[in-house]
């Protein structure tokens, strides 16, 4: 299934946002938001911003693209933060790459294994994936310590 884009016209959307540094409001939407807040709030993972345009949920990243672009990202590209801060939707920050350039330029979290016997292995991991080896091998360690007390 498409991503589904709203019924806007950049002209539109030009009367609505100003888009000078970061996308804040020309209007006011009471009761929440008032001319010159951020467009948008923040995401659940506290990254990227977000905004209902024609009900419609949108990156305010995308937003801003359309508006200098006269097009929504196509579903095989992606927008990439040049500076890589997710924040930052300057247009000028903002480049239209593929999947692989983007992931090419993912952060990378330094993570060490450590086992029991001491030794460490350097793990080469996206935050992520750190996430799910930590609760995996959690889960490990709770499942040994249940059976040493049974023994």
């Amino acid at each position: 299934m498409a991503r589904k884009n709203p019924d806007i016209t950049v002209a539109e959307i030009r009367s609505l946002i100003d888009f000078t540094e970061n996308p804040v409001w020309k209007v006011s939407f009471p009761p929440h938001v008032k001319a010159g807040d951020l467009v948008g709030t923040v995401d659940i993972y506290g990254l990227r911003r977000q905004a209902s345009i024609r009900g419609v949920r949108k990156q305010v990243s995308h937003i801003v693209w359309f508006a200098y672009n006269g097009y929504w990202p196509d579903k095989h590209l992606v927008i990439d933060h040049i500076d890589g801060d997710p924040s930052n939707n300057r247009i000028d920050n903002l480049r239209l790459v593929t999947h692989k350039v983007n992931n090419e330029r993912r952060k990378r979290v330094p993570c060490v294994l450590e086992i029991s016997d001491g030794r460490k292995f350097p793990l080469g991991l996206h935050l992520e994936e750190h996430h799910h080896i930590v609760k995996e091998t959690a889960i490990r360690m709770i499942a040994l310590l249940e059976k040493e007390k049974q023994c």
